[in-house]
């Protein structure tokens, strides 16, 4: 009878069989761990073209601030400010007056975006001009979107449904500035107040955020004046829109019904253009 030895076939054999389960095991390890590393990779190859893609997102915004990996904003001049279409309050509420929650969070969330980046190659920005009556002003805080300046709640005479939220950021506020009842022009190449967010009232009204582009001086009925510029961070986490005050301290003139039927009618036609900016 042979003898069961280091040498004999059989004890070969079962050497040979615990070195392929070993090598199967050391195979599936390594495949788990090049699958791990795979999606890994994946993962965060997804969440930074997310973290970049969307700074508009408070925690994208706060951590791309730390990592130093956006530009801090800037003021420009009517030369050198971005290209983009002038508007009325009445022709944005006509252009978005049907959106759904959800495509007025998406345009809001284009808005902000292309501010953040400094509308870097960009030539479509959506600017607000005209003439306004101040209802309310509020002077803004560390707590707010923008850190410091003014937040001016104002409406449009000839089409009260539409609010104008008009943020003046600054590092120096004066005391005093617009009152209720003054009137405030939103000028055009002088100011270039760019739209960063529609918010929805009751009552069919909304409010139109808007932040001048353009470096100025701004100058009130009482003499005080207020330098425009944007801070090199915002807030974002704050998420306080509009940033103006919501009670009214002037209560605009409501629509008559022929006028409320010329509104819809502005409304239909400019749905049935497919038109939105």
């Amino acid at each position: 009878m042979e003898l069961l030895s280091e040498e004999s076939s059989f004890s070969r054999k079962s050497r040979e069989d615990e070195d392929k389960k070993e090598k199967a095991g050391n195979l599936l390890l390594w495949s788990v761990a090049i699958m791990v590393l795979l999606g890994l990779n994946a993962f965060s190859w997804i969440f930074c073209m997310y973290v970049f893609g969307h700074p508009e997102e408070a925690f994208n915004y706060n951590l791309l601030s730390k990592l130093d990996k956006i530009p801090p904003l800037k003021g420009f001049t009517p030369v050198t400010v971005p290209r983009g279409k002038f508007h009325s309050v009445k022709e944005i509420y006509a252009a978005v007056y049907e959106y759904s929650d959800d495509e007025l969070k998406a345009y809001n969330d284009i808005k902000k975006r292309h501010y953040l980046k400094n509308y870097k190659e960009r030539d479509d920005v959506t600017f607000i001009s005209g003439e306004f009556v101040v209802q309310n002003i509020r002077k803004l805080n560390e707590n707010d979107v923008f850190p410091s300046g003014f937040a001016i709640r104002a409406w449009a005479e000839e089409f009260p449904d539409g609010l104008l939220d008009f943020v003046i950021p600054s590092e120096q506020v004066p005391e005093a500035f617009f009152k209720a009842g003054e009137a405030i022009k939103v000028e055009e190449s002088l100011t270039c107040a760019a739209l960063l967010h529609v918010e929805r009232l009751p009552e069919d009204q909304m409010v139109f955020t808007v932040v001048p582009l353009v470096n100025r001086e701004f100058t009130a009925a009482n003499g005080s004046t207020i330098q425009s510029k944007p801070p090199e961070r915002l807030n974002l986490a704050s998420n306080r829109w509009p940033l103006s005050d919501t009670g009214l301290v002037t209560n605009p003139i409501r629509a008559t019904p022929e006028e409320e039927g010329e509104k819809g009618e502005k409304v239909a036609a400019k749905s049935g253009e497919g038109g939105k900016n």
